[in-house]
């Protein structure tokens, strides 16, 4: 009888791939208790805004870096993100993440990704973005952003594990302020530099990148 050797190699094949299939996808089962990536267009539901001149965080897909008014959010989509308009003149504006439990997980983390661009040099410093998280009776500073993302959105990530009250609850406030002169600095353009948020996580670190562009051919015998 003859044998068919498409059928044999197929076997051979998918005896190959499909462990490796298993692993790519069970490798992505990382506990997170917090993603927001924004998507809904408007403030998410248990986040706050904290304002010290009665302005606010946007919920869309635009910005203002000088020339560019529309960016793509982090994803590479035409969705939406969190931004800020320093055309409305903020002084600090904060978006406060919910209190969240971290008790599940094993390396937690926050991350998120950032973008603020310029065209402008006649002001400085420049807007900034300042990480808090809530210590139980006050907010701490974990980092402050005072550069320019050149090569667009730029993803940040913090280990949070001393970062937690009553135990293992979690907070975390992302403020938004103005630079130049209105902190003792030079210039008032900073209408032409926005800054914008996007996909904040709190969960275990994410080891392998997510999977994407796969493809499949036939096979043919001859």
């Amino acid at each position: 009888m003859k044998r068919n050797h498409f059928l044999e190699w197929r076997s051979i094949l998918m005896g190959l791939i499909a462990p490796l299939v298993f692993f790519s996808y069970s490798s992505h089962l990382h506990a997170q208790v917090l993603i927001e990536d924004f998507s809904g267009g408007s403030l998410p539901t248990g986040w706050s805004i904290t304002s010290a001149s009665n302005d606010s965080w946007e919920f869309g897909g635009s910005v203002d870096f000088g020339p560019a008014t529309v960016i793509i959010d982090a994803t590479g989509n035409s969705g939406e993100y969190a931004h800020i308009d320093f055309s409305d003149d903020p002084d600090t504006t904060a978006l406060l993440t919910p209190r969240v439990s971290i008790a599940g997980l094993t390396n937690p983390e926050l991350s998120f990704y950032y973008i603020t661009q310029t065209t402008s040099t006649s002001f400085s410093p420049y807007n900034r973005l300042i990480v808090d998280y809530w210590n139980g009776a006050s907010w701490t500073n974990i980092t402050v952003i005072d550069s320019l993302t050149t090569l667009g959105w730029t993803q940040y990530q913090f280990n949070i594990s001393s970062y937690t009250f009553n135990t293992d609850s979690v907070q975390f406030r992302f403020a938004a302020q103005e630079g130049g002169a209105a902190v003792g600095g030079t210039g008032t353009a900073t209408y032409d530099q926005d800054l914008a948020l996007d996909e904040i996580r709190i969960g275990d670190p994410i080891t392998c990148p997510a999977v994407s562009s796969l493809t499949a051919n036939n096979f043919t015998s001859s």
